[in-house]
């Protein structure tokens, strides 16, 4: 018959394996925070984060990019799905099939040129970078788009 510390010592060396089994890898999880729009570009917001408990902007600009399928560069003057694309300004378009052509706003529009009232997004950290890139420096920022923004005709 096994002795008790034989088995107590199993059990912790079972536990000890599914622990590892379970713990998350180094620098796994989702790191989201808020940040006020200070401007929008075509294919990124130069934001300020947001402190709620403080209810103040921090001093720094920060980069987050735009949802994919709001972005300029990957679409302006591109043909998807029979539809051209052609971009006036960083939130607006026309999509012209051939038949119909039809000019297109990005909904709800932004505000970001009253400081109480600039627009608030959650934005979520990239550890391999958005594909967007400023100034040289690869954007690690994007918008959650909480706000549910799209495309509508106007």
């Amino acid at each position: 018959m096994r002795q008790i510390s034989e088995i107590v010592a199993e059990v912790g060396r079972r536990r000890e394996r599914v622990g590892r089994v379970l713990t998350r890898p180094a620098g796994a999880g989702a790191v989201v925070r808020w940040f006020r729009i200070k401007s929008v570009q075509a294919d990124h917001y130069v934001c300020r984060e947001w402190d709620w408990v403080e209810e103040e902007e921090g001093a720094e600009d920060v980069m987050v990019a735009r949802p994919h399928r709001q972005r300029r560069t990957p679409w302006d003057g591109q043909t998807v799905g029979g539809v051209e694309y052609t971009y006036s300004g960083n939130s607006v378009r026309v999509a012209d099939d051939g038949d119909i052509t039809e000019d297109q706003e990005i909904v709800p529009g932004f505000i970001v040129d009253d400081s109480a009232l600039n627009d608030m997004i959650l934005a979520a950290h990239v550890p391999g970078g958005t594909g967007v890139i400023v100034s040289g420096s690869p954007v690690m920022w994007c918008d959650l788009n909480l706000d549910g923004r799209a495309w509508a005709r106007v």
